[in-house]
């Protein structure tokens, strides 16, 4: 089967200014049988209708040389990788190096945990591929949800985008020239793409709704294990508690800034809710999927095989515990932190 992405007349997608130009605009062929082994994790249906390709790998899809790649040393590329995507951001509190780094282990976690449960062995390319995406799937990032919000819009990573685009299709832009620079292949390209616009925020607030990313819903197996990966929950309270300052005080988040501690943590526990609701999406769809492979007895839950339901668990007994002393660790964290955050 073909799918057509018509770049220039695609309505359910909002296009950045002054990126896309003639050449571009024209009609770009994409087959699944194009895309090798990369063709069963990637829904193209679904990712047709997101975002338009990136201008570097539209050029590329008729070049059949650039098929054959191969990266070489994946070490070396994905240390690249990590120094480059923190030189694009190194000025913020939580987009940055150590947040990258952090995906890329909680990458891998799902990486050992889906092989471990499902007795399936990954494609050496397709892991390479998958820590790649998550190492850069931040790549420019603002500081904000949203680069219309951003505090110095005049230092915008590629500011010719505009700010009427998503963060994660200026990552997938910069990603895309950076993977075909390190020797990704076209269809590992397009892999990484997908996987950096399976991690889109936002959709649904009125800002998202405004640049057109509401019509965005992932439901596949990598693309939930992507946007899981990106919030996966710390190891201590004392982490948790400077990164949810780091994001929600000195950054800018994609809601409302809260006024008050207690509003903050009232804002945590529904925020642990949505991470639990990517994980349980999870565990749905590889149970899904060994049974539909002919396992019809398979039940393990992958998630399981992760510390993230003890660590979500055990937070949210912190959270909502009538302890004294257990409300003491979580004041003095997170209003400390908080003090901080706020200068």
């Amino acid at each position: 089967m073909q799918y057509y992405i018509n770049i220039r007349y695609n309505k359910n997608v909002r296009h950045p200014p002054d990126v896309i130009n003639e050449r571009h605009a024209m009609s770009v062929v994409l087959s699944s049988g194009m895309l090798g082994i990369y063709a069963p994790y990637i829904p193209l249906d679904d990712f047709k209708k997101w975002y338009p390709n990136v201008p570097s790998l539209t050029t590329d899809l008729d070049r059949p040389e650039l098929y054959k790649n191969r990266v070489t040393n994946g070490i070396e590329t994905l240390k690249i990788a990590l120094i480059r995507a923190h030189k694009s951001a190194k000025d913020h509190a939580y987009h940055n190096v150590e947040h990258f780094a952090q995906v890329f282990e909680s990458v891998r976690i799902f990486i050992k945990a889906y092989e471990a449960v499902t007795g399936k062995k990954l494609d050496p390319e397709i892991v390479l591929a998958i820590l790649f995406a998550a190492i850069v799937h931040d790549f420019g990032h603002c500081g904000a949800t949203f680069r219309s919000k951003a505090r110095e819009k005049e230092k915008l990573f590629l500011p010719e985008m505009g700010v009427d685009v998503s963060s994660e299709y200026v990552s997938m832009v910069a990603a895309d020239k950076l993977a075909k620079e390190l020797g990704f292949s076209v269809p590992a390209r397009v892999f990484i793409s997908f996987l950096i616009a399976a991690t889109t925020y936002g959709v649904d607030t009125d800002e998202g709704k405004r640049i057109k990313i509401n019509h965005i819903e992932v439901t596949d197996l990598f693309g939930v294990a992507m946007r899981l990966c990106d919030v996966a929950p710390p190891a201590s309270m004392t982490e948790s508690a400077r990164r949810d300052n780091d994001i929600n005080i000195s950054e800018i988040p994609s809601s409302t800034k809260p006024e008050t501690l207690e509003e903050q943590l009232e804002n945590r526990i529904k925020f642990f809710g949505y991470i639990v609701s990517l994980m349980d999406l999870l565990d749905e769809i590889v149970i899904r999927e060994m049974r539909e492979s002919g396992q019809h007895e398979f039940n393990r839950k992958l998630t399981e095989a992760t510390p993230w339901r003890n660590r979500v668990d055990t937070e949210l007994k912190m959270l909502t515990s009538t302890d004294p002393t257990d409300g003491l660790l979580i004041h003095v964290l997170f209003g400390a932190f908080r003090e901080i955050a706020e200068g």
